[in-house]
């Protein structure tokens, strides 16, 4: 027996780990994993195929790049919430404030002015009903639908 034969042979997803670390950038799934199975001189059906692309999923070294590309995760960019936002990078409290105030100020107005339009065309109605309004049925003569 020999030392090598003594020494474990790393897994498919160490081997994978490997692969990318050597290449430097991600890779498609299947080139990736039929490389780690090459080297540790196994078949490369769909079944390992699956079993590997299974464990890439689940291990969280590994971030998908699109396109069917697998990367290692510790290559990815922070994302950018973990910034953490300074007391300068908050907003104006107070003008935030105004801001609704005027909004709400400005809704009222815009309400006001349409219930005042509605009171105007109900006194100027003869108790007849407006053209514009839709009949209640096909049934009512001039019935738009």
């Amino acid at each position: 027996m020999t030392q090598s034969d003594l020494t474990p042979k790393p897994s498919e997803i160490e081997l994978v780990v490997e692969i990318l670390q050597e290449n430097g950038q991600a890779m498609h799934y299947k080139d990736l994993i039929e490389q780690a199975l090459k080297r540790l001189d196994r078949p490369t059906e769909a079944e390992q195929l699956a079993a590997v692309l299974t464990q890439i999923n689940l291990d969280a070294r590994f971030s998908y790049a699109g396109r069917g590309e697998w990367g290692l995760k510790s290559w990815a960019p922070p994302p950018p919430s973990s910034r953490r936002l300074s007391a300068d990078d908050a907003p104006d409290q107070a003008s935030a404030r105004d801001d609704k105030e005027n909004k709400n100020d400005a809704n009222k107005a815009f309400f006001a002015s349409e219930d005042e339009d509605i009171e105007a065309d109900d006194e100027s109605s003869d108790g007849e009903e407006s053209l514009d309004e839709e009949r209640e049925s096909p049934d009512d003569p001039g019935w738009t639908g």
